[in-house]
């Protein structure tokens, strides 16, 4: 899960190669390219075969195989304000389109908590 904070997106928590969960606070990055086209499509996910699989981020990446990738944007009522990766490293199986829908429905649960903390740390602060 990556949410953007100002013109950066930092990484949250992922899940390595061994299943086990993975810390990427520490992560951040301002490449606008992926983040505009989830801000500019309708769809709540898409899927990408064919990736290279990766456990970590920036120069801390580890290639750990290949297969497909999803992505699902976490919205609130303004724009997507992050994106929740999935894939089949663990599970080299298919993607599962009722799996991806409830990711869409979670994501869009989770947007709106966000948003609505956002606002309240905001009105705090103001």
């Amino acid at each position: 899960l990556y949410l953007q904070h100002g013109d950066r997106y930092r990484g949250t928590f992922g899940t390595d190669a061994r299943g086990q969960t993975e810390d990427l606070r520490w992560f951040s990055t301002a490449d606008p390219a992926f983040w505009e086209a989830l801000s500019t499509t309708d769809a709540p996910y898409g899927i990408v075969h064919n990736r290279r699989l990766v456990e970590g981020a920036g120069e801390r990446a580890r290639a750990i195989g290949e297969g497909w990738v999803a992505y699902t944007a976490v919205r609130s009522n303004r724009q997507a304000i992050g994106v929740f990766f999935n894939d089949s490293a663990l599970s080299g199986s298919p993607p599962d389109e009722s799996v991806q829908q409830l990711l869409a429905v979670y994501c869009g649960v989770l947007g709106t908590i966000i948003d609505r903390r956002r606002v309240e740390e905001e009105l705090r602060a103001g």
